[in-house]
């Protein structure tokens, strides 16, 4: 018996476009089975679909970094080994979303923080939130006391 699997794969190196159309219409046709298909695979293989997942997401967070703060993969990774894999404000565990903080006049970062360091921060940077606040838990401070006794 003749081996023809080199000869297939030249076939479909040499035919490409041919061979893609055909697979893509089959599919578009088929759709019930490739979504029943695609289901068992992933049935069968969560750890790959979780990865690819994973990876995915790093992917996408890296490329945002990139786009709009101009920081690229090592030198965000160099940030959060300087900070020990810790929050830059509270010096807690960084967990599985860090956020890098910046400036918001100037979109230079200044560290890598947890996320309720940061959105913290990022009420306290709003004009006049933090005298809003202040003023509301002076207001209130004393009815909370009260109820206590």
């Amino acid at each position: 018996m003749r081996d023809r699997t080199g000869e297939s794969k030249r076939y479909r190196v040499k035919h490409r476009d041919a061979c893609l159309a055909r697979t893509k219409a089959w599919q578009v046709k088929n759709r019930d089975k490739v979504n029943a298909a695609t289901y068992r695979w992933r049935e069968r293989n969560p750890e790959k679909v979780k990865a690819y997942v994973t990876a995915t997401v790093e992917k996408r967070r890296a490329k945002h970094r990139l786009r709009r703060y101009g920081l690229v993969e090592e030198q965000y990774q160099k940030l959060v080994a300087d900070q020990n894999g810790k929050c830059a404000m509270c010096f807690k565990l960084l967990g599985k979303r860090p956020h890098t903080d910046h400036d918001h006049v100037t979109d230079k970062v200044r560290g890598i923080l947890c996320a309720g360091c940061n959105h913290g921060l990022g009420y306290i940077e709003k004009r006049g939130f933090l005298g809003l606040a202040t003023a509301y838990l002076a207001r209130h401070s004393t009815n909370i006391v009260s109820e206590r006794i």
